[in-house]
């Protein structure tokens, strides 16, 4: 019986996803000659008109492209933005300097720097700018507020040190030294930030790919400003994954609590609330 009714589930679930799948159109190709090895990729207003625009970073063409949304379901490659970061691994928007234009962030995991790119509000971009060097396998990256000034902070994965760190932002696009986050595994591989415990201060959720290991680190911003993040304390969040490819946040069953959700690989999908884990799809 029990096997029925999870087949009846399944069923219904997959019958689900096909009919939403046939809400969408045909593949459209924005770009068949990108860099080489197109790795991340991200959207946003980038020359301040009604369009979302697009920008890729590739691994082994050691690029950051944008590409020019025409309104009309095509796109237009831009100049480049940087055609010697070597391998593109992270790569986000965000206006880091307050001047209410989105800049690119972006990591370059085998030349261990973490930069960034101003934008003048056109989509011109002006030269590298250091963030941090000496960041050994540079990954992901992604920006929030994490301290009390009110300013885009960055947050990035070291893939050498198995460190997660962020670097405190004074609103015009200078940067504290690295400051610890947590490091409880090897090859951290993904993360993402969102208030998890609903406290007011921004959270942070990490996938390690090589100890297969999803850990939470709950903010703990006192009222004068500093801040250090504590390790959930009923320990991993999951553990034994076979191969994490992504982490985040999201309210999977819309109780306006916010979930975890990781990608394995070569495992199920599943969504994590606190410690409780629900199976939605099987990943093939």
């Amino acid at each position: 019986m029990k096997k029925l009714i999870l087949t009846l589930v399944l069923s219904l679930l997959l019958s689900n996803l096909i009919c939403h799948a046939q809400l969408f159109s045909s593949k459209k190709i924005i770009n068949s000659s990108t860099g080489n090895l197109p790795s991340v990729i991200d959207s946003g207003y980038i020359d301040n008109d009604a369009n979302i625009d697009i920008i890729i970073g590739t691994t082994g063409g050691n690029t950051i492209e944008w590409y020019k949304n025409n309104g009309n379901g095509t796109f237009t490659l831009q100049t480049l933005i940087t055609s010697n970061l070597q391998g593109v691994l992270g790569l986000t928007l965000a206006d880091l300097d307050n001047d209410l234009d989105i800049d690119v962030i972006a990591t370059a995991y085998f030349g261990a720097k973490l930069v960034w790119f101003e934008n003048d509000g056109n989509g011109n971009f002006g030269s590298e700018q250091l963030i941090a060097s000496e960041i050994g396998e540079a990954g992901s990256v992604k920006v929030g507020l994490i301290d009390s000034n009110n300013t885009k902070d960055i947050v990035v994965a070291s893939g050498t040190s198995g460190q997660v760190i962020w670097f405190s932002n004074d609103g015009s696009g200078n940067f504290s030294g690295a400051q610890l986050i947590g490091s409880d595994g090897s090859g951290p591989r993904s993360i993402d930030l969102a208030d998890f415990n609903g406290d007011g201060d921004i959270d942070v959720v990490v996938g390690f790919i090589t100890t297969r290991n999803v850990e939470l680190y709950e903010n703990q911003l006192s009222q004068n400003g500093t801040v250090s993040f504590l390790r959930d304390s009923n320990g991993s969040i999951s553990s034994g994954s076979s191969f994490i490819n992504e982490v985040s946040f999201g309210d999977v069953d819309n109780d306006n609590q916010l979930d975890i959700i990781k990608v394995d690989k070569n495992g199920p999908l599943l969504g994590i609330k606190k410690k409780l884990m629900v199976l939605l799809v099987k990943a093939h």
